[in-house]
């Protein structure tokens, strides 16, 4: 392994859904780890003489978690999410490079509203963003629309609940799922986004 990868070691996996699991990770040498909310952490395998990356958005939000997170969603046939979810364990060493992704947020402490627009595990760096937007920019308002196949496929459905009852004027939830186990199904329309953002 190249020097220049980071050794990152499992010290915990989390299941969020049925097909999704975040994984908690530390620097094999407690070394400082940068990266900012929105970005994504490039994974290093290798099959045989083939090198194979996969790159995942982090969960985490430095400033206000302690541990780095990153969020990995099962893909049908998926060479490198089936075997993290169904084989790998705490303590189990994985290689990176460094964070990356220009998907980021720089406050400037001005009142702004802030629409976030997300589906099934696209949830993931706006999640990160979230917390950091309503923990560092408190002149800002944040609205999310995130639509869903159910309440028990929505990644993260318990800790963006508590975000609202935390921020009840500076953050909006509005929750579409297509096919509701109890209350109404609904799914997101161009109609619908129009009269979300007036012009």
């Amino acid at each position: 392994m190249d020097a220049k990868h980071i050794c990152l070691i499992i010290t915990d996996i989390i299941k969020e859904t049925a097909d999704t699991a975040t994984f908690v990770v530390k620097t094999d040498n407690a070394q400082p780890f940068h990266y900012q909310p929105g970005q994504f952490i490039t994974l290093i395998f290798y099959s045989g003489n083939r090198e194979i990356r996969r790159s995942y958005s982090f969960s985490s939000t430095p400033g206000i978690d302690d541990d780095i997170r990153f969020t990995v969603k099962r893909v049908h046939n998926g060479e490198i999410s089936r075997p993290l979810l169904d084989t790998y364990k705490k303590g189990d060493k994985l290689y990176a490079i460094k964070p990356a992704g220009m998907f980021t947020y720089n406050g400037t402490g001005v009142k702004r509203d802030i629409f976030f627009f997300a589906a099934g595990s696209g949830i993931t760096p706006v999640f990160s963003l979230i917390r950091h937007i309503l923990f560092f920019d408190p002149a800002a308002r944040v609205t999310l629309v995130y639509q869903n196949t159910t309440e028990a496929s929505t990644i993260f459905r318990k800790q963006l609940a508590e975000l609202a009852d935390l921020y009840p004027t500076a953050f909006i939830w509005i929750d579409y799922v297509s096919r509701a186990a109890t209350g109404t199904s609904r799914k997101l329309t161009n109609d619908q986004l129009e009269l979300l953002i007036p012009p």
